[in-house]
């Protein structure tokens, strides 16, 4: 898990970077659409370990390394809880038993919609007209949901290999 999670730290420190560049500045609707990249990591990993806080572990561990070079700073810290938790949480209440493709897509749905709530007032979400705001959350949904999926292809293609 600790060499996964600095891989994937150097992954999406550079991911990041693109992200503060190009998207960032663009509309919410951008920003939320590519959220579901940061969700991969941590629900790949439960779905490998399929162990209770490997999610939080890992985007702690992310978060970790990231910090000194992330454009965020400290800030990154709040990821851990930000999507970590959530994933954490959909991953407890099957008792970390159940990690089908629909349980690891939620996995991705659940923190994507915290992020809009948490995000609603600083990033002007509240602003926007009634539809954005609704396209907002549906690309947060849709963008979670690709993390999850993703995450599950990701793994089981590597467990073909017998890597793992």
């Amino acid at each position: 898990m600790a060499v996964l999670s600095v891989v994937f730290a150097v992954l999406l420190l550079g991911a990041t970077y693109l992200y503060a560049i190009f998207i960032m500045p663009l509309v919410s609707l951008a920003m939320f659409a590519v959220s579901g990249l940061w969700l991969i990591p941590p629900i790949f990993i439960a779905y490998i370990l399929r162990r209770s806080g490997a999610a939080l572990l890992t985007q702690a561990m992310i978060s970790l390394i990231s910090v000194p070079f992330s454009p965020w700073g400290w800030m990154e810290l709040i990821a851990i809880v930000a999507s970590g938790l959530p994933i954490e949480l959909v991953f407890l209440a099957t008792r970390y038993r159940d990690y089908r493709l629909f349980i690891l897509m939620l996995a991705g749905i659940v923190p994507g919609l915290v992020d809009v709530v948490i995000g609603w007032v600083p990033f002007g979400l509240v602003s926007l007209s009634i539809e954005m705001q609704i396209a907002v959350v549906a690309v947060a949904i849709i963008s979670g949901a690709l993390g999850g999926w993703l995450a599950k292809i990701l793994a089981d293609a590597i467990a073909k290999t017998g890597v793992l």
